[in-house]
């Protein structure tokens, strides 16, 4: 990557898992980066976002992972805040814009998808979380062919890694097998889900600002395993006994199975290669039992 492109604003919009992580990445490599959090300026209030904004380079680069989350709320006023979040970014957003990354999701294809997943399937979200974010979408690829402005969609599937305490399966998972020595599978536990390492997503997001890659893109591994299958991965990497618990409750309005074709990804991201779920899971359980060390030392 040469300087020049390490020398270009960064504006991360939204402070969650997601934007900490893609903040505490591109801080170790680009020389201007900025995030945007609660703390800073509710993205919900236009006017203070419209004072901050006057002070943020008009060419940056602006990544958008903020939204309403699913597990705060799934409901009409959720989606509306969600809405507004978006209009109100586009405010702002400077007309000499250098590129727009906006964080989607896999669920805009509906509950009962043609597999395996392309970008090319239909769209049918079913609830207003997943309605608000392809809504999103469509007011984002509007306001870029008037502004002009790369438009980039990363459609997620699940993530993980540091700093999703309570926030992903994978957490759920692995800190019921080591604080509670059982892990307990709630839904069918053949289910089918793809898991990505959130490190992976802030180095997809450095290829597409550093290469100026547009379009929309499904983000996952290929390699989708059941919820069983990973829980057994879990207590493999363990040294010490977990049960698995199979409750098997029916649940509705959940897919179950998720399977993407990755061809549209490998083609943009050419010799860019996935953390495996194996590598992952060795990593944040490493990760997570030194986080236990250190607080139960503090205490």
């Amino acid at each position: 990557m040469s300087p020049k492109n390490k020398s270009q604003s960064i504006v991360v919009l939204g402070g969650g898992f997601l934007g900490k992580n893609i903040t505490s990445y591109f801080k170790k490599n680009y020389h201007h980066v900025k995030l945007i959090d609660r703390k800073i300026c509710d993205l919900l209030d236009l006017k203070k976002l419209s004072i901050l904004f006057q002070s943020i380079p008009p060419s940056s680069t602006f990544i958008i992972p903020a939204a309403v989350t699913r597990l705060i709320s799934n409901d009409r006023d959720s989606y509306d805040k969600n809405i507004k979040i978006i209009k109100n970014l586009l405010k702002v957003i400077p007309i000499h814009a250098k590129h727009v990354i906006f964080f989607s999701t896999i669920d805009v294809y509906g509950l009962n998808p043609t597999l395996p997943i392309s970008e090319l399937n239909p769209v049918n979200p079913n609830d207003f979380y997943a309605k608000a974010k392809l809504d999103s979408e469509i007011i984002l690829k509007k306001e870029a062919g008037i502004k002009g402005f790369n438009l980039t969609i990363l459609r997620l599937c699940g993530i993980y890694g540091k700093g999703d305490t309570s926030k992903s399966t994978i957490n759920r998972l692995v800190s019921s097998a080591i604080n509670g020595r059982r892990i307990n599978i709630t839904s069918d536990p053949d289910i089918e889900r793809d898991f990505i390492l959130v490190n992976d997503i802030s180095r997809i997001v450095e290829n597409i600002v550093d290469n100026k890659i547009i379009g929309i893109f499904n983000i996952a591994t290929g390699k989708s395993q059941t919820i069983y299958a990973i829980a057994k991965k879990i207590v493999s990497t363990l040294n010490f006994k977990v049960d698995i618990n199979i409750q098997n409750k029916i649940e509705g309005n959940r897919v179950l199975k998720l399977q993407f074709n990755t061809s549209s990804l490998s083609n943009k991201f050419k010799d860019f290669k996935m953390t495996s779920l194996d590598d992952g899971l060795v990593d944040y359980i490493n990760n997570y039992l030194t986080h236990e060390i250190k607080n139960k030392n503090e205490d």
